[in-house]
């Protein structure tokens, strides 16, 4: 179908997806607008060193770049006349790329950023609370199209009374390269519930992905076996998970404090566990097999020893506080021994 709208025929409708790397740890410093570390805001989970700033201010100043590429494909939709009748989502493709976000089931994981632009049917400046999820777009821009996709979407138009009414979203977690790991989630506006179908696993174990990219997981490890982690920060570095997670939202935004076993929200758990095991159903879950919960790549933890974490934030540290236009080399982190991944 081509590789640009420029290759359609005259006044043919288009549909571009069109993808940024920027903020997908390649995280290269702003040379135009730098990000002081003392603009940081620190989130609780989180060691306030200059280390974790300054990891934070250059994934601030990732999404700076990207925003003027955006800013670029955006002024060319108005150089070629079609802004006023194109219909435009900004999304990011999962939560922040950070050691409590991809690829866990935290807000800081879940939550991506929209921002929807249709002139003459949105008016600009408004927010929007519904309960969203991403598999909504499509639903929404088949319908913009006329388009009858000939069978049940899971995902419902964004401006229709569905997705007004909806009370739960759902997230799940399994394979994520050979890190076998399997969670599910519902969230309300108020609560969040987290089904750990490996608890027997920890949060961070060996995954190549991020152990090569994330500068702020290598702190994390290294404070924690010197024991320099307050018992908020340490969670994510636990040796096992609970079966059950539950947050209140309101009241813990960064989802530190587990009310599984609180008699108080024994109700809430009990109403979000019974959506969340209907939903499973909806969509044909089939849970955790005893082979895949042998598979993957060692799930030893921690995975590295304290000279190994050590070294780590040392290459780190010189990549971090290098000048924005050092185009100075992120480091080679390396495999750990006998990271051979049990294939199934």
């Amino acid at each position: 179908m081509g590789k640009d709208w420029s290759e359609r025929k005259k006044g043919q409708p288009f549909f571009a997806q069109v993808s940024f790397q920027g903020t997908h740890r390649v995280w290269k410093r702003d040379t135009i607008r730098p990000v002081d570390i003392k603009d940081i805001v620190v989130p609780p989970f989180y060691p306030d060193v200059p280390y974790i700033r300054r990891d934070l201010a250059t994934g601030m100043e990732a999404v700076q770049n990207v925003d003027r590429e955006i800013g670029k494909l955006l002024k060319r939709l108005d150089d070629e006349g079609l802004s006023e009748n194109t219909l435009v989502f900004f999304i990011g493709d999962n939560g922040k790329c950070i050691a409590r976000g991809k690829q866990f089931l935290y807000d800081q994981g879940m939550v991506v950023p929209m921002i929807v632009r249709w002139p003459g049917y949105i008016s600009p400046n408004q927010v929007d609370d519904n309960m969203v999820m991403t598999i909504d777009i499509c639903a929404t821009i088949l319908d913009a199209a006329g388009v009858n996709p000939g069978y049940e979407l899971h995902g419902k138009n964004l401006f229709g009374k569905e997705v007004a009414e909806r009370k739960y979203v759902f997230a799940s977690r399994d394979k994520m390269d050979w890190t076998f790991d399997a969670m599910r989630a519902i969230r309300s506006k108020e609560f969040k519930l987290i089904q750990n179908l490996m608890p027997e696993r920890a949060y961070c174990q060996f995954n190549q992905y991020k152990e090569s990219s994330y500068p702020d997981l290598a702190m994390l490890n290294l404070m924690n076996l010197k024991g320099e982690l307050t018992p908020d920060q340490a969670k994510l570095m636990a040796k096992n998970k609970p079966e059950i997670e539950l947050y209140d939202l309101q009241k813990d935004p960064y989802e530190l404090h587990n009310l599984a076993d609180n008699k108080q929200y024994a109700a809430v758990k009990e109403e979000l566990n019974s959506r969340l095991t209907e939903w499973r159903k909806s969509v044909n879950d089939p849970g955790v097999s005893e082979e895949f919960r042998k598979g993957g790549w060692p799930s030893v933890y921690p995975t590295r020893s304290i000279d190994e974490w050590k070294e780590i934030v040392g290459k780190w540290e010189k990549w971090l506080f290098s000048k924005p236009y050092s185009n100075a080399e992120r480091p080679e982190i390396g495999s750990i021994p006998n990271a051979e991944p049990v294939k199934l």
